[in-house]
């Protein structure tokens, strides 16, 4: 007699907002191990046990995957009971799922358009730092002024704890803005490099912070791919590429939600610019500073984007 737990696991989907939802579904999927216990399962049920030596990894660490694919409604706990013991199942929920992103507030959706505009790390406006700051430009020589008219080809900088500001185009689009993204490359900033050094980073527009991030570590131990033959290996070599979304419904880190700040919380009908400040306070729990680097240092071949997604309805501001 089939039991079960054998019976055929339905499909599901995602709507546009389930955010939530989706976004516990992306952690469950970002590991590479997780993703090879639901191949498992998904071929039949299985134990604790025999995961732990499919995977070759402990059952506690097997327990806390199978939590979170558990939470993304992924896969389920089911038991077989014999007259000795209850043997327990990890089984697939889902077989197929799919993202629906659609307007469940809009009859019709308005057409969009993405406006891109870069300015190099060099390009800031303002700055600010309380201890220790440098900058190199890209023949290798150092900047002692930070505020030189040579820094416009700066390649890196850093600064242990303090600001910096961009300023970033609106007039144009001001009252059309839907979401506005920040890509760039960045990690802390330790003497030489520290591969444990956290860095709390908070970032501003026009004057109100929007998200959060901390930086994880001060890379080194191998060479950035951009990086020149100038630059010494003992030194930070590359940061890690990030997006900040301000959005519709709330502010993103690289997907994942930092705060409930959206994009309707700003008035930028008098604004003619968008300042963006990049920022380790003094009173973070880990003052750590940063690095930000060029398209000429580090792995990633950008300055600072911002991508502004704006409705397209054919009128002029």
């Amino acid at each position: 007699m089939e039991r079960d737990y054998y019976k055929k696991v339905e499909d599901f989907s995602f709507l546009s907002g389930e955010d939530d939802k989706i976004a516990s579904l992306g952690i469950a999927l970002g590991n590479k191990t997780r993703v090879h216990l639901l191949r498992l399962v998904s071929e039949r049920p299985r134990t604790i046990t025999e995961l732990s030596h499919a995977l070759y990894i402990s059952t506690s660490a097997t327990l806390f995957h199978i939590d979170l694919l558990e939470k993304a409604q992924l896969v389920k706990t089911t038991y077989l009971t014999d007259t000795t013991r209850n043997t327990r199942l990890i089984c697939a929920d889902k077989v197929n799922f799919s993202l629906n992103f659609e307007f469940l507030h809009r009859e019709k959706a308005s057409p969009v358009k993405e406006l891109s505009y870069e300015v190099g790390i060099g390009e800031y406006t303002n700055m600010h730092f309380t201890e220790r700051c440098g900058m190199f430009l890209k023949d290798g020589s150092f900047i002692a002024d930070p505020f030189s008219p040579s820094k416009r080809d700066m390649v890196i900088m850093w600064l242990n704890c303090g600001f910096v500001e961009y300023c970033f185009p609106i007039v144009g689009f001001r009252d059309k803005l839907l979401e506005l993204d920040f890509t760039l490359e960045i990690c802390s900033e330790a003497p030489q490099y520290r591969l444990d050094y956290k860095s709390d980073i908070t970032f501003s527009l026009n004057g109100k912070e929007f998200a959060y991030y901390t930086c994880p570590s001060d890379f080194g131990g191998k060479r950035g791919k951009l990086n020149p033959e100038w630059w010494a290996d003992s030194n930070t070599q590359y940061g890690q590429l990030i997006k900040i979304a301000l959005t519709d419904v709330g502010s993103y880190v690289n997907g994942e939600k930092t705060s409930s700040v959206t994009i309707a919380d700003f008035d930028f009908s008098r604004d003619n610019k968008l300042v963006f400040r990049i920022e380790n306070k003094q009173n973070a729990v880990n003052r750590g500073g940063f690095n930000l680097f060029s398209k000429y240092m580090g792995d990633y071949e950008q300055d600072i984007i911002m991508t502004a997604i704006v409705s397209d309805d054919g009128k002029k501001e």
